[in-house]
């Protein structure tokens, strides 16, 4: 289930949604901004945007479409990251186990920045913050995979099995064991999140990769997937 609470601080009155895995969750914010927020994320917001500006924070994943007010502007922050929304559709993958942090714009332009840098994107482009904490900006990526997972599919682009598997532990709630080193396979092409598990494992065992599926160590059957070259 999808949880939520709210927290007083500071004389302000704030929400936390947070989605479990295999979970997703749409969000409409005080000023009409929507949310929609990917398995495993969270967001957290006052209840009402009193302030000069509109601030919210998230962990996970996230996918925005902000109702721009110029006089008031909106921010989202996430693992020192701030981004700042120039009237905007835009997506933020920011999971903790990911190496990287990457903002995904679709239309209007956001400023993205952290205590050593900034940059501002335009449509079609995407900023990836690393452990140097340098912003590198890419130009004309694919946006739809970057928000395959609002729409219900898997969308892999030469992918590595660790991002896949990730993807995979946060929607079918599995656990990953790896047999040996990661195999070195990547992935393309696209999967509906509808198909189960086991269906999901067989296409991508076609690529040379395999996999096992056992018991959880909390006895949840079919909740362990053992990945072997």
């Amino acid at each position: 289930n999808t949880h939520s609470g709210r927290l007083s601080a500071g004389g302000e009155t704030y929400n936390t949604i947070t989605t479990p895995r295999a979970g997703k969750w749409e969000v409409t914010l005080p000023d009409s901004s929507k949310v929609w927020l990917d398995a495993c994320s969270s967001i957290h917001f006052p209840v009402a945007f009193t302030g000069t500006n509109r601030t919210v924070a998230i962990t996970g994943q996230a996918y925005f479409e902000v109702a721009h007010n110029a006089a008031k502007p909106f921010r989202v922050t996430c693992n020192g990251q701030t981004v700042e929304d120039i009237g905007t559709h835009f997506n933020i993958n920011a999971y903790p186990d990911e190496p990287i942090v990457k903002t995904t714009l679709l239309a209007g332009a956001v400023k993205v920045s952290n205590n050593a840098y900034a940059r501002i994107l335009q449509p079609g482009q995407q900023s990836i913050i690393g452990p140097t904490h340098q912003i590198l900006v890419l130009k004309d990526v694919n946006t739809g995979e970057a928000i395959a997972w609002k729409n219900g599919l898997f969308r892999f682009d030469n992918a590595s099995i660790a991002s896949v598997m990730g993807q995979v532990a946060r929607w079918y709630d599995v656990d990953i064991q790896y047999e040996g080193d990661i195999p070195q396979r990547h992935f393309s092409g696209d999967i509906s999140r509808n198909v189960n598990a086991s269906k999901l494992l067989e296409i991508l065992s076609y690529t040379g990769v395999h996999f096992k599926i056992e018991a959880a160590p909390d006895g949840r059957q079919g909740k362990k997937i053992i990945v072997t070259r």
